[in-house]
């Protein structure tokens, strides 16, 4: 009996070992797929959809009120938009290319007990865009790249963030998260209200109008659909357990 005891607890001892209650901080990237759902075509036919890769950096900071239960917070840049095929024939591909900054807001989920921990993180995120350009036929077939494109679109938007993966301890205060993550905005990226002779009047149903719009409707339906950013990617990030709790 006095075996099993002391065999439990040098067990719960390497257990505590690698303990993450407390605060901690940290560096990280990502490297996603970035997407935009359903694309605004200025009133010109759908382009087919081409895959688009970009990164993103952070900076982590978060609280573990236990081993298991935590929140995570931080600041984020990375990438938005997309990329199309030449798909009708015009020898002219499209790109849109968006820049964002972002605070994520996280409820954190830690599984084990052991040096490898696994995590689940969901939450709102508060994204903010800081430029944006478009490179195809979207100013009145100029067919320059259009770096004054960030009037056609939301400063702010408001989406889900989420991920999963594991979290490796090197050190009593060190450890690497690697794993997935995943951003959905539900804000619509495009601008209510539109300026210059090139965005969408509803009054007169065409273009060249007044600039009351930059969220054209389909020329396929007639209507407008909103158009959202969408993300998701490998993840890994370096984090320090700021206080002795973590032992």
């Amino acid at each position: 009996m006095k075996k099993i005891v002391i065999a439990l607890l040098v067990i719960f001892s390497s257990f505590n070992t690698f303990a993450q209650k407390g605060f901690h901080a940290g560096i990280g990237g990502n490297y996603n797929t970035v997407w935009i759902i359903n694309q605004n075509s200025y009133s010109f036919p759908e382009f087919d959809y081409k895959l688009d890769m970009g990164g993103a950096f952070r900076l982590d900071i978060g609280y573990n009120f236990s081993n298991h239960i935590g929140v995570q917070t931080g600041f984020t840049t990375f990438k938005g938009g997309q990329k199309y095929e030449d798909s009708h024939g015009t020898g002219v591909p499209r790109e849109v290319k968006m820049s964002y900054s972002g605070v994520p807001i996280l409820f954190k989920l830690i599984g084990g007990e052991s040096k490898v921990k696994f995590y689940f993180l969901v939450g709102p995120q508060f994204s903010f865009l800081s430029k944006a350009s478009l490179t195809g036929n979207y100013n009145a077939f100029d067919t320059s790249t259009l770096t004054t494109a960030k009037v056609r679109f939301e400063k702010n938007n408001t989406g889900l963030n989420f991920g999963l993966g594991a979290d490796i301890s090197l050190t009593d205060f060190f450890y690497i998260s690697a794993g997935m993550s995943f951003l959905y905005g539900f804000s619509d990226i495009n601008a209510v209200i539109g300026t210059g002779k090139d965005a969408y009047d509803p009054i007169i149903n065409g273009r060249g109008g007044n600039g009351t719009t930059w969220r054209f409707p389909s020329p396929n339906t007639g209507t407008y659909e909103k158009s959202n950013l969408a993300n998701g990617g490998f993840s890994i990030g370096v984090h320090y357990l700021l206080n002795k709790s973590a032992k």
